[in-house]
């Protein structure tokens, strides 16, 4: 390796005399270092950092956008550029596309949540279990579909039906019923009202009633004697 002092070629360069004071040497160093040439290789390209770059010769990468960056280093001295890409709301929601039936909305706090309506059909299932949605002890439980289609409750005297808060016509609820009295429909609107098969009301101490809402009245079977 050749080392050349006071390169007058160079317009940083200038002539001195047969000696060099230690700040001279240190700078002809300091300018031996500056001069190494950096070479920048993607996936696809490269480029390469001119001699007039900064001073102290660094390569920066700074994060944009949802993308954060960090260098470390390995085992055998080598530089390693992390480069993360955040999940934020904003890159999930840009990156789901709403469509038919497909809704993509995302909160305050950054949750992004994925809504589907599909219509499935000719399609066969096996080994599947239902969530069982606990509704407490109370006389008069509040029904929501979205809560799950198998529902239970404990009742004290008897049972009041409500009508299903997100009711849509074809909803159903299937209600695990403990504790015996008997079973009324109530609901806020007088033509969607609870009809129940066979006229039958009297619930035993384990009973199970089978709802349907079909857009105009809430059918409603209440089975019971379970030997």
């Amino acid at each position: 390796m050749t080392i050349t002092l006071r390169q007058e070629s160079d317009a940083r360069a200038s002539t001195k005399g047969t000696s060099l004071t230690f700040q001279e040497l240190d700078n002809n160093f300091i300018d031996i270092l500056n001069r190494t040439e950096l070479t920048v290789e993607g996936d696809s390209g490269n480029a390469q950092l001119s001699t007039a770059a900064t001073d102290d010769r660094r390569l920066v990468i700074n994060g944009a956008g949802g993308l954060t960056t960090a260098v470390t280093s390995d085992s055998t001295g080598q530089a390693v550029l992390t480069l993360t890409q955040g999940a934020s709301a904003a890159d999930f929601q840009e990156g789901v596309q709403p469509g038919t039936n497909i809704d993509v909305t995302a909160d305050s706090t950054g949750q992004v949540t994925v809504s589907l309506e599909p219509i499935v059909d000719d399609i066969e299932l096996k080994d599947y279990k239902e969530t069982i949605h606990a509704l407490g002890s109370t006389d008069t439980p509040t029904l929501t579909v979205s809560n799950g289609n198998l529902q239970s409750v404990t009742i004290t005297s008897g049972l009041t039906l409500s009508e299903f808060t997100d009711a849509e016509p074809g909803h159903t609820i299937t209600l695990i019923v403990s504790g015996s009295g008997t079973v009324s429909g109530s609901t806020s609107s007088a033509g969607n009202a609870y009809v129940f098969a066979g006229g039958n009301t009297t619930l035993t101490t384990s009973s199970i009633i089978s709802i349907l809402f079909d857009g105009v009245k809430y059918y409603a079977s209440v089975a019971t004697d379970f030997q």
